[in-house]
């Protein structure tokens, strides 16, 4: 007797919420993570605390697949943005946010420009003609000292004057007329004073913030015979702001220890609003810093192989993120001045814009975070089906549009959507009184520090009050005690 071979059980198939997980979800989700990794270190940090707030307040089990595509989805764009905020020219934005998650590729010492001021640079050596005194930071008790961490009370400058009558292109690169440090002070003040001349990324790029290769940050300058004749003139110097000026002293300092003129390696390196040099010259020698001062504290060193060194101790560098200093207060109350120019009678008009802009937006909100619903899921489905049944011959293209417009959202004011207008009214409510606490109850108060803090409260609040689904559940709440019965969005329920 022959034994009966068991069945085998048909696979099981991904549904529409495991497909849109893997297809939309994952890859929308590994995007962030490579735009946050570009942007650190602060920067990275704010936008990675945005992030896990969505998604802490609005992830969970049920319906996880839309869920989790959603947050992803909200978050990168949100992050995006950010990015095109501060560049506002798209064409920019994919090299930028590349550059920022690559930081190794903006170190090109190969590079025309570079090659070009090498060369200025040995010119410049046998034709200075002045003094000059130039100083680098580092976080140590002496220049011997390697064990200390980049905090305040480590912090320590070393200066030097370099005397033109000793300066020439043999001294530089002879190994025992000038020690490294000073070859570093001599290359700093060269790129600083007589190549580049700090100019706002909104000049030079147009942008509000633009990170360049060496080439793009040196293409105003030229060693020309006008520059000989007048190095000093920033109209013949390359325009930059700070990341330009430490991209091409790093490209450059490599290229030199490329050539066995300076020991060492050298590194891009970054602090609050600010992006400076940082050189190693070798393991008996703490990190120096060129272009660096004793309020800009070390966020992080950008190595080679693009992963970062992290500088002062990171819950520093977060409350730095996080508590509003002197220089952010001054920006707010810049700010504020600004508005009380507009004259009273006028006023209004901006309030009434906060108020459109802020409906708007919760329109969006709720749209985005307000599905999927469980409203008279059975009624709701008849109701669709029989809206449907009248364009069952129709093309499947034609009827996705009748899906979606005359079938769900029809009458958008009608009674199947007022529980979204419940969320959109009541979230626009709160969204609207917190900016007017927020600018008007805090930044003029002993709170004004903690203002991102409580900025980020009211945030994670309001999406979870929405996520949750609290305010229909009170109105729903409230129609059964005041009438004995549940309501329905389709009619009057049994």
């Amino acid at each position: 007797m022959s034994q009966q071979t068991p069945p085998v059980p048909a696979r099981k198939k991904l549904s529409r919420q495991s497909w849109m997980f893997l297809l939309v979800g994952l890859p929308l989700f590994t995007g962030l993570i490579l735009v946050i990794n570009g942007y650190m270190v602060v920067n990275g940090m704010i936008m990675a605390m945005t992030a896990a707030i969505l998604f802490v307040a609005t992830v969970r089990k049920k319906n996880f697949g839309i869920r989790f595509t959603r947050a992803s989805f909200i978050a990168f764009t949100a992050t995006f943005l950010t990015v095109g905020a501060l560049v506002e020219n798209p064409a920019l934005w994919l090299s930028q946010v590349q550059r920022h998650a690559f930081k190794s590729t903006l170190i090109q010492p190969d590079s025309e420009k570079v090659q070009e001021l090498e060369e200025a640079f040995k010119w410049w050596l046998d034709n200075r003609s002045a003094d000059f005194t130039s100083g680098l930071t580092y976080y140590a008790d002496d220049l011997t000292d390697t064990g200390k961490p980049m905090e305040d009370e480590f912090y320590h400058t070393f200066s030097r004057t370099t005397y033109h009558s000793g300066l020439s292109l043999a001294n530089f690169t002879s190994p025992a007329y000038y020690t490294h440090l000073q070859k570093l002070l001599i290359v700093d003040y060269f790129v600083q004073n007589m190549v580049m001349d700090w100019t706002d990324d909104s000049v030079t790029w147009d942008v509000s913030d633009h990170v360049p290769v060496p080439d793009e940050a040196l293409s105003r300058w030229h060693f020309s015979a006008e520059w000989r004749e007048n190095p000093t003139s920033t109209a013949l110097q390359a325009w930059d702001d700070c990341d330009g000026i430490a991209v091409v002293t790093v490209s450059f300092l490599r290229r030199l220890m490329g050539q066995g003129l300076i020991d060492g390696q050298a590194f891009v390196a970054c602090g609050k609003s600010h992006w400076f040099t940082a050189v190693k010259v070798n393991d008996t020698t703490p990190f120096v810093f060129l272009n660096h001062w004793a309020s800009v504290h070390v966020y992080g060193i950008f190595m080679g192989d693009n992963t970062v060194m992290l500088g002062q101790n990171l819950l520093s560098t977060m409350e730095e993120a996080l508590i509003v200093d002197e220089e952010g207060r001054d920006e707010v109350i810049a700010y504020l001045e600004f508005l009380g120019l507009i004259p009273a009678e006028y006023f209004w008009l901006v309030e009434a814009a906060v108020i459109v802009a802020a409906v708007l937006f919760c329109i969006i909100a709720v749209a985005l975070l307000g599905y999927p619903r469980d409203y008279d899921v059975e009624r709701e489905r008849e109701h669709v089906r029989g809206v449907m049944d009248k364009y069952k011959n129709k093309p499947r293209v034609a009827r996705a549009f009748l899906w979606l417009f005359a079938a769900k959202i029809r009458n958008p004011f009608g009674r199947r959507h007022l529980f979204f207008w419940i969320n959109v009214t009541a979230f626009s409510a709160l969204l609207v009184g917190g900016i007017h606490a927020y600018f008007f109850g805090i930044l003029g108060t002993a709170l004004f520090p903690y203002a991102t803090l409580l900025l980020y409260a009211g945030i994670f609040g309001l999406l979870l009050l929405l996520d949750r689904d609290v305010f229909v559940r009170a109105f729903k709440g409230i129609h059964k005690l005041a009438t004995g019965r549940e309501f329905s969005l389709h009619g009057r329920a049994p």
